[in-house]
């Protein structure tokens, strides 16, 4: 990633197109989000000092995104709406279809994570119609990009054969068009929806390409993503050991890289791991952990997995009370998001009390 930076600065140099060099600046921003959201953000400002010296909307666009895009990293929703509803506004400004798609999008992605699913749906699908207006490479790299954020939100609807069929869609133009690591990220949440269907070698099989292709990338955030798909892997396979040790790996990785997500899944999965092994002080720490994450990002869905894998802790060790206490909260979350199947779980669950 760094390698890339380094040459689109050299692009920079000898580029006297106003547009084109703002458009350079936005994808020196867009690879530095893995890495370095400080410098990330610092290269915004650039941008919008550069816009407002020659005023051109289209830089004033990039500036608002890649705030949002780095405020989304950080789980900060509220900020990251403003940031991304400016964006849109200003793109709209403008006769720029390509800007004006990517900002649909990212008011799609941001929607899935605020469990506004409908709304996700309808923004991702707005993207994707104007995506398909134009027949350039950039175009068809945002398809891809488009299809996987649907079949993300699918995923969040529980919904696992439409977000298989989306992130097919994807992967068959990634097939036709190089687009860099959005092969992984595709890859990644095939093997989400293999694991949870019980295809567990196929699902290990995709998580660890997908792995090694954000290695050789030096992606840190699609590496801690896949270490922990590959860790649930284990964890399904009754391999406890090994999941816990690439869960203690996400976390070594997570001290140089602000990836909330990863975060949150890592520490759920320490908890079931834990419960596993019947250290159920160990899961109870972590689980409060992930809770407080949750808690702290306002992912209400997140906090409901978490809640219900407390009620399998609690469940398993015999707790009734405290068992009880996070199956109320998460049926009554639950029903607030209108989250049926996860519904179904936390009473499949809590039954075992009594049998």
């Amino acid at each position: 990633m760094l390698d890339e930076v380094n040459a689109l600065y050299k692009e920079l140099e000898t580029c006297t197109d106003n547009d084109v060099r703002l458009r350079i600046m936005f994808d020196i921003a867009t690879n530095l989000l893995n890495f370095d959201q400080k410098r990330a953000l610092s290269v915004a400002e650039e941008i919008k000092a550069y816009a407002d010296e020659i005023d051109n909307n289209i830089g004033r666009v990039y500036y608002h995104s890649t705030r949002g895009r780095v405020f989304f990293k950080k789980s900060m929703y509220q900020d990251c709406e403003r940031e991304f509803k400016e964006a849109l506004r200003i793109s709209l400004l403008t006769d720029q279809i390509l800007e004006q798609a990517m900002c649909h999008d990212s008011l799609g992605v941001l929607r899935t994570y605020q469990n506004r699913h409908q709304d996700a749906l309808v923004a991702c699908q707005e993207a994707l119609a104007l995506y398909k207006q134009m027949d350039t490479r950039p175009a068809f790299r945002y398809q891809v990009v488009c299809y996987n954020n649907i079949g993300v939100t699918y995923l969040k609807m529980y919904m696992p054969d439409k977000a298989e069929e989306a992130f097919k869609m994807g992967i068959k133009l990634v097939d036709e068009f190089e687009v860099g690591t959005m092969r992984f990220t595709i890859l990644n949440n095939l093997a989400k929806i293999k694991l949870g269907n019980g295809l567990l070698e196929e699902g290990f099989a995709l998580a660890k390409q997908a792995n090694q292709g954000y290695k050789s990338a030096n992606h840190k955030n699609g590496m801690a993503n896949t270490t922990v798909t590959i860790a649930r892997y284990y964890l399904s396979n009754g391999k406890y050991a090994i999941a816990l040790d690439h869960y203690l790996k996400v976390l070594k990785l997570l001290k140089t890289i602000d990836n909330k997500t990863a975060e949150m899944a890592t520490y759920r999965g320490l908890g079931d791991v834990y419960v596993k092994m019947e250290a159920f002080n160990e899961a109870y720490k972590h689980l409060e952990k992930a809770e407080k994450l949750a808690l702290a990002a306002g992912d209400e869905q997140e906090l409901c997995e978490v809640y219900l894998a407390q009620v399998r802790a609690y469940v398993a060790n015999h707790q009734k009370e405290m068992a009880m206490e996070k199956y109320m909260l998460g049926k009554a979350l639950s029903q607030k998001q209108k989250l049926v199947n996860l519904l179904a779980l936390f009473e499949e669950n809590i039954a075992k009390l009594y049998d």
